[in-house]
């Protein structure tokens, strides 16, 4: 989603740049100075930067609030939590539909159903999995994960049993 956002606010800067360039080439007609046209480039340009740079600074808040829950809920040590934080990162890099908060709520989801954290490890990339291929939300996937296998009393690394399971 921040990705959409993120390429809208290009493409309406982009489009608003090229309007500016076809005003400026007929500027000499309608007797506007150049300034009065630079100035209102630079609002727009400001704009849009402190737009990007909001949704940047929310994003990084959501992620350090999701991870210092997943911290608390699962009372890692400093290196498990290093492990679930650089995984959390790996994922939302190398899974194109998914962000790094998304995964780290999946584990905070995984952390508050009880796992812990070696199984979160081990579950949280099959749930992104499922997420993408039942087309749900990585929240209503963790949860599904989280039930099934608690339900069953399935140890985590039959994660990749229930999802395939799940999906079909």
């Amino acid at each position: 989603m921040a990705v959409t956002n993120l390429t809208l606010l290009i493409t309406t800067a982009v489009r608003g740049n090229q309007a500016l360039k076809q005003l400026t080439s007929g500027v000499g007609g309608l007797g506007i100075s150049m300034t009065t046209v630079a100035v209102a480039a630079a609002a727009v340009t400001a704009a849009v930067s402190v737009m990007i740079t909001k949704t940047a600074i929310q994003k990084s808040m959501e992620l350090s609030d999701t991870l210092q829950a997943l911290k608390a809920a699962t009372e890692a040590t400093s290196e498990e939590f290093g492990k679930m934080r650089d995984l959390a990162f790996e994922l939302g890099e190398s899974m194109g539909a998914f962000t790094t908060p998304q995964a780290a709520e999946a584990m905070r989801i995984l952390a508050f159903a009880g796992f812990q954290t070696n199984e979160i490890l081990t579950a949280t990339p099959q749930i992104l999995k499922l997420a993408s291929a039942g087309m749900i939300e990585v929240a209503d996937a963790a949860d599904f994960v989280a039930s099934a296998i608690r339900s069953f009393n399935f140890d985590a690394t039959e994660t990749t049993r229930v999802v395939d399971v799940l999906v079909k």
